[in-house]
C-alpha cells in the first residue's frame, strides 16, 4: 500500500515537471517568467501540403493507346489530346479532348457509323504527399493519382441495312437510319500514375470506370458506340496510355 502511494507521489510529481516545462520559459537573467499560451507548432501536413505557389506547371499529352488499339481491332479509331494544369503539387483540373470514327457490321448485315469529337472535363489528385514527416519536399518524379471526369459528345451516327418484316404482307424491308446532332454524357472514376522520364517529358497510364448518365438518342439499343465513352452499356471500362511534356513552373521539380 505504501509502494503505491509512492508511486502515485512520483507520477504526480512529474506531471506537474511537465506541465511546468509548458508553460514557463527561462529568461537571459535567470527570471522565471509563466507562458499565457502554449506554443504551437503546425505539423509539415495538412495544409502546409497546399502552401503558395498555387501554379506549379501544366502537362500536354497525347494518348497513344486508343490509335493502337484501333488499328489491330480495326472497327474503332481513337484520337485524343490530355491538358492539365499542376496546383500546389498535388490537384490537377485537366480538359480531355478527342475525335472517333467508329464503325461495326454486324452479323445480320446491319452496320452502324459515327463520327464524332468529345470532350471530357474533371480534376486529378495526387496521393503522393509533396512534402515528407520533416517538412522537406519530395524530388517528385512519379505520383499516383485518383480522379472523376464528365463526358458528353455530340454525334451524327448511321444504321444501314436494318430489316423490319412487314406482319401483313409477309415480306422483309431493309431501311436505313440517319439520326444528326445526338448528344450523350456520363462520368468516369480515373485511376492511374503519372512517371516524369528526363526534362520534363512524361508519360503515364490510367484505367477508367464510365457509368452513362444521359443521352437524347430516342432508343438507346441503336447506339453501338459513343466516342469517348465506348460500348453503349450501363458501365464500361477504358485504358489510356499516354506520353508527352511538361511545362515546370515548379524550381523543386
Amino acid at each position: 500500500m505504501k509502494r503505491r502511494a509512492l508511486y502515485l507521489l512520483l507520477l504526480c510529481f512529474l506531471f506537474n515537471s511537465v506541465v511546468a516545462q509548458q508553460f514557463t520559459t527561462q529568461t537571459e537573467n535567470g527570471v522565471t517568467q509563466i507562458k499565457d499560451s502554449v506554443e504551437y507548432r503546425p505539423s509539415s501536413g495538412g495544409l502546409k501540403q497546399f502552401q503558395k505557389p498555387v501554379y506549379r506547371g501544366m502537362s500536354l499529352h497525347l494518348d497513344v493507346a486508343s490509335p493502337i488499339m484501333g488499328a489491330i481491332n480495326g472497327k474503332v479509331y481513337n484520337a485524343e489530346v490530355q491538358i492539365d494544369v499542376n496546383l500546389y503539387r498535388r490537384l490537377y483540373p485537366i480538359l480531355e479532348v478527342g475525335y472517333t470514327d467508329a464503325q461495326k457490321t454486324f452479323y445480320n448485315g446491319t452496320s452502324f457509323s459515327t463520327t464524332a469529337p468529345f470532350f471530357r472535363l474533371g480534376i486529378n489528385y495526387g496521393l503522393l504527399k509533396p512534402f515528407r514527416d520533416n517538412g522537406t519536399m519530395r524530388s517528385v518524379k512519379n505520383y499516383p493519382f485518383i480522379g472523376v471526369r464528365y463526358g458528353m459528345s455530340f454525334m451524327n451516327y448511321n444504321i444501314e441495312n436494318v430489316t423490319v418484316t412487314d406482319d401483313y404482307w409477309g415480306k422483309d424491308q431493309s431501311l436505313n437510319y440517319k439520326k444528326p446532332f445526338v448528344y450523350s454524357g456520363w462520368i468516369e472514376i480515373v485511376g492511374g500514375v503519372r512517371i516524369d522520364i528526363y526534362k520534363g517529358l512524361t508519360m503515364g497510364w490510367s484505367v477508367r470506370l464510365n457509368t452513362a448518365l444521359h443521352t437524347s438518342a430516342a432508343d438507346k439499343s441503336y447506339v453501338w458506340y459513343v466516342p469517348g465513352y465506348g460500348k453503349t452499356a450501363s458501365t464500361a471500362f477504358s485504358f489510356n496510355y499516354t506520353i508527352g511534356y511538361t511545362f515546370y513552373n515548379d524550381k523543386n521539380q
